[in-house]
């Protein structure tokens, strides 16, 4: 069905001719309607979203581009930065402003199960705003302090201080406008409390030109702040929370996570936790830095003198040291893990926080990983967790899916293995060069501490994944000290609520009691929670490592050394070890090895087909032999077709003997098929090792 544009009903791009009319249509002056493009992520049949979801009561068009190499079409006419893919989403405005300047229109990324989730509501919002753009919202009433704008017309003010219901909106039209630029954090105080239990001064200073500050300071302006924004997105007693940019908090609240707090002994936590999700914030959403702080950057080098307090300090010579916060350089990695002692950084310092920025030191994703070789077993971090598969991150950013029968044989819930931020071994079979993906497998890993080094993220850095040892012993539990302050909790010299019942003595002495009490078990069962996802980690990570050791006894890994001077008689010889060591005593009988041979271009084609290992083509080749293919699913056996349609006739030989075909791999790029002939005496001919789409006997 040909591509119709404007369409009433979502349409689908299957070809080059489709993409070449999408395109003309995007291009054209005389388009009115937002166009919806989405794309199928590999390995799916559909995208992440509905696309009838999307046409706007006809107001706009759905285009999905149905696989990669329509995507790669798309993206060689319109330019990469303009393109989409991988089940990423973007909506194209009416106009040629997206072709320009491609960034004005974000690109809706698929690469985890958060991203995925958010994918309709991100959609909508930029498919609302390219029909209807936002007006301009009234302008708040002035505050007692003087507002901070970020100097973009129509962009709401921030009332960095909160005692009024009017501040109290102005914040929420604030955090809700389209045009705010930074994360902002707000605080709020503990009724009866004359300061935040957060450092206040301190978030303002050490997040100076890269988030703002606002402070809610009266309970008549909490109550109207959670009035002004979504529920759950409220903050008041004494919490806080770092809004990012963008809407999706209003959504889903914990991209927005609430940080509590209970006296002035949580100061330094909190305070320590704004700043991290502000600047992991900061960093991920590309903010704009203050143009004054900007201005007062000044151009340094240095030496990393150590890490202390999840920071790197840095002597720049002179006088004092500055701080380099890697959640700036990216969220969630570790001061350890960024820089070492010793280590020479160079970037912008803002002399009045001494915050250093060094992004500019920052490897490209493909150059960190271009070192590593196939047949390597390398390092990666698990950013998702689904039934298909998983997704790695073999450098942050650089990430790539593992299908689920390259990670476990045995049908096993991926769950018990796998869980976001554990750091796995992964065998790397090769790229491929046509659509950019990497051949990887579980499977086939070695053991974590065998694993290549895994690249730096900063030139000249440690390596930014390091393998996960045993526990020795439990995590440590928290051991904050508590402290009784009754003048933080109920100030002496605060007025008392209109209405309030007289505070006796003994009935202030219970409350505090009981509020420490409190206290005391929130803090014990967050502790707990702590140990126990520590314990959950290990028991994943003790897990796969008995998986693999199972794994490596029931399959023998290929020896290195050759043993025999001609490759049939080596190659019968892992064949027979392989069928001795993997077949128990008591099958041996039942799953006996047929007779076989090779063809004439066996092992011409068994060594110039790479991305596989010699171990799976062995233990494929005995699964064969003793007729175990035809009962594993994984194997997919069929017989061979002359073409790629389901009613191509079968690839046949005189006396009417069939060439049949089963994976060595699936659901990966190019996967590979080892083809064999079904001779009339009973013996098996392999014939050779064939990429998927390649048919020839």
């Amino acid at each position: 069905m040909a591509l119709e544009l404007p369409g009433a009903t979502p349409q689908v791009v299957s070809d080059g001719l489709d993409v070449h009319r999408l395109v003309a249509y995007l291009r054209s002056e005389a388009r009115t309607r937002p166009v919806v493009v989405l794309t199928v992520a590999h390995g799916r049949q559909n995208p992440y979203v509905n696309p009838g979801d999307f046409l706007a009561d006809g107001r706009a068009d759905v285009v999905t581009l149905t696989h990669d190499r329509v995507t790669y079409a798309f993206s060689d006419v319109v330019g990469k930065e303009a393109s989409v893919y991988g089940g990423a989403c973007r909506v194209y405005p009416p106009g040629t402003d997206w072709e320009t300047d491609p960034h004005s229109i974000p690109l809706f990324l698929a690469r985890g199960t958060r991203e995925i989730k958010d994918l309709r509501g991100l959609l909508r919002d930029a498919l609302r705003s390219a029909l209807e753009p936002p007006p301009t919202p009234a302008a708040p009433p002035t505050p007692p302090t003087a507002p901070r704008s970020h100097g973009i017309p129509g962009t709401p003010s921030l009332p960095p201080t909160v005692r009024t219901r009017d501040e109290a909106a102005a914040l929420g039209v604030f955090l809700r406008s389209s045009t705010r630029q930074r994360p902002v954090v707000v605080v709020s105080r503990a009724t009866g409390t004359v300061e935040a239990y957060a450092d206040v001064e301190s978030l303002r200073s050490t997040l100076r030109g890269i988030a703002d500050v606002a402070e809610i300071e009266t309970p008549e302006a909490s109550w109207a702040f959670s009035e002004a924004v979504p529920p759950m997105c409220q903050v008041y007693g004494g919490a806080s929370r770092v809004y990012p940019i963008g809407h999706g908090w209003e959504t889903d609240p914990y991209e927005s996570p609430l940080r509590f707090a209970y006296g002035r002994t949580d100061r330094v936590r909190i305070t320590r936790e704004l700043v991290s999700d502000a600047m992991s914030m900061s960093s991920a959403g590309g903010f704009v830095a203050d143009a004054a702080v900007e201005r007062a950057a000044v151009q340094v080098s240095g030496t990393v003198s150590g890490v202390a307090g999840g920071r790197a300090l840095v002597n720049v010579g002179g006088g004092l040291p500055c701080v380099i916060w890697p959640e700036l350089v990216e969220p969630g990695v570790a001061a350890e893990r960024l820089f070492r002692r010793g280590m020479p950084v160079r970037g912008e310092l803002d002399p009045e926080s001494r915050r250093l920025d060094v992004r500019g030191m920052r490897r490209r994703a493909e150059d960190a990983v271009a070192s590593y070789e196939p047949g390597d077993t390398v390092l990666a971090r698990v950013a998702a967790v689904d039934a298909e598969g998983c997704t790695v991150e073999l450098y942050p950013g650089f990430t790539r899916t593992i299908a689920a029968d390259l990670l476990t044989e045995d049908g096993k819930d991926l769950r018990l293995l796998l869980s976001e931020g554990d750091v796995v071994p992964v065998w790397f079979g090769e790229r491929d060069q046509g659509s950019g993906e990497w051949l990887l497998s579980m499977l086939d890993a070695a053991a974590p501490e065998e694993a290549a080094t895994a690249p730096s993220i900063l030139d000249g850095g440690p390596p930014w994944l390091v393998a996960e040892q045993i526990s020795e012993q439990p995590a440590a539990q928290e051991t904050e000290a508590l402290e009784a302050e009754a003048p933080s909790a109920v100030d002496a010299e605060a007025p008392p609520a209109v209405g309030a019942p007289e505070a006796t003595p003994d009935v202030v002495e219970g409350l505090l009691r009981d509020q420490l009490q409190l206290v005391e078990e929130l803090r014990r069962t967050r502790a707990d929670l702590a140990r126990e996802q520590d314990e959950a980690r290990e028991l994943r990570r003790q897990l796969r490592e008995e998986v693999r050791r199972k794994k490596s006894r029931a399959r023998p890994s290929v020896p290195d050394e050759v043993l025999f001077s001609t490759e049939d008689g080596q190659l019968d010889f892992e064949i027979r070890q392989h069928w001795a060591y993997t077949v128990p005593v008591g099958e041996k009988e039942r799953y006996p090895l047929a007779a076989w041979r090779y063809g004439p271009g066996f092992f011409d084609t068994l060594g110039a087909v790479h991305g596989v290992s010699r171990t799976k083509v062995v233990e494929v080749l005995v699964q064969v032999l003793t007729g175990r293919d035809a009962e594993l699913a994984s194997r997919e056996l069929h017989q061979l077709r002359s073409g790629k349609g389901g009613d191509d006739a079968p690839v046949t030989r005189n006396g009417g003997e069939t060439c049949w075909r089963v994976s060595l791999q699936s659901n990966t790029p190019s996967a590979r098929r080892l083809h064999y002939w079904k001779c009339a005496d009973g013996t098996v001919e392999f014939s050779s090792v064939r990429l998927h789409d390649d048919v020839r006997p």
